[in-house]
């Protein structure tokens, strides 16, 4: 399991269309996701785009 901010939008659309995606646990759940990383369909260079763009958004 790991925790990543998403834009809410597109949290919202992969919750919806992915299985493995859910609001974050412990977290604020407009921005925050937990992904079970077994159960999620993505790729592993797909995962590491999210984990990318959720590094970006928490440096703001």
């Amino acid at each position: 399991m790991i925790d990543i901010k998403l834009d809410p939008d597109k949290g919202d659309i992969l919750r919806q269309s992915e299985t493995g995606f859910y609001p974050g646990y412990h977290m604020n759940k407009v921005h925050w996701n937990t992904v079970a990383v077994n159960l999620t369909s993505l790729t592993a260079d797909e995962l590491l785009g999210l984990i990318k763009e959720s590094a970006k958004l928490t440096a703001k």
